[in-house]
């Protein structure tokens, strides 16, 4: 996969996908589909997005910048323009269309939600992308609203349902698990000294973090694909008198030395609130008591 962070020309006939894709959920995906099935007519399957969402006044993001890259390479798109928002904000929806679309990206078909909106201010919809890419010979395909339950699949209802610890659903319209990555990092070793010894994970700083609490989870490790059965918790330590927020899992029936590892955490379901004890004991026999919680649970 050819990746720009800016806007520079290619030569390639495209198919163009448009949109943030933040969490590449349902909705995204039948864009990304569409765009696919024109690999047999010629075109180079393409997506124009954004390394940040100042657009969308979002800070943290459903996937970072990473992991989007990762996941488009692997449902096959060739070429990714994924700029700075600043780049394009000011330019005027004519401009975008012209500059970007036409004469940048050789669009030949652009691909976006009913909901699409560009140009300078976010003034201009898929309306008028209609109307100016027919001036260029450029075909727009509007994919239709992706409901569940009666819920428009989006970036934004995913974030409300993360928020509320609501991570089936959440997984639902993802349609994969919620997972964190990062590196396993030394902590304050306080779960080893309870016997209750956990992996302390670095995070993305820009990536977001579910609800504060405690989840089941499963754990894959840099050099192992088999799942291993977690219990995860998201949040501020306050019996401890935490200042940040941290992510840690204590890896049921297993053990070793995790330190360097690169792992990947699905979150599978919320279990309850963090808590502030008031003594570590009382604090080791919830953690106890939650992971013969997890050990029960049917994914």
């Amino acid at each position: 996969m050819i990746h720009f962070d800016k806007v520079v020309p290619t030569t390639s006939p495209t198919a163009v996908a448009l949109g943030c894709f933040d969490g590449i959920h349902l909705a995204h995906r039948q864009v990304i589909d569409a765009v696919m099935n024109c690999v047999d007519e010629g075109l180079m399957p393409a997506m124009f997005t954004f390394a940040d969402y100042a657009n969308k006044g979002v800070s943290k993001r459903i996937y970072t910048q990473q992991e989007k890259l990762n996941e488009l390479e692997k449902l096959g798109i060739e070429l990714v323009y994924c700029v700075p928002f600043p780049e394009v904000c000011l330019m005027s929806a004519s401009d975008f269309v012209t500059d970007v679309l036409k004469n940048s990206l050789n669009a030949k078909k652009v691909f976006c939600g009913f909901n699409y909106k560009f140009g300078r201010g976010g003034n201009a919809d898929v309306a008028t992308l209609k109307y100016l890419c027919e001036k260029e010979d450029i075909e727009v395909i509007v994919i239709p609203e992706v409901t569940m339950d009666g819920v428009t699949v989006s970036s934004s209802e995913i974030r409300r349902l993360l928020d509320e610890g609501d991570i089936r659903t959440a997984a639902k319209m993802l349609n994969k698990p919620f997972a964190l990555f990062g590196e396993v990092v030394h902590g304050n070793a306080l779960g080893r000294k309870m016997g209750i010894p956990t992996i302390n994970v670095g995070t993305d700083a820009t990536k977001l973090l579910p609800k504060y609490g405690v989840y089941a989870a499963n754990v894959y490790l840099s050099d192992n694909e088999t799942p291993l059965k977690a219990a995860l918790n998201i949040g501020m330590r306050p019996t401890v008198g935490g200042e940040n927020p941290t992510v840690e899992a204590f890896i049921i029936d297993a053990g070793g030395d995790y330190y360097g590892k690169q792992v990947k955490v699905e979150l599978v379901e919320y279990i309850r609130e963090e808590k502030k004890f008031a003594t570590l004991q009382d604090l080791q026999f919830a953690i106890e008591s939650d992971i013969e919680k997890i050990r029960n649970i049917k994914e």
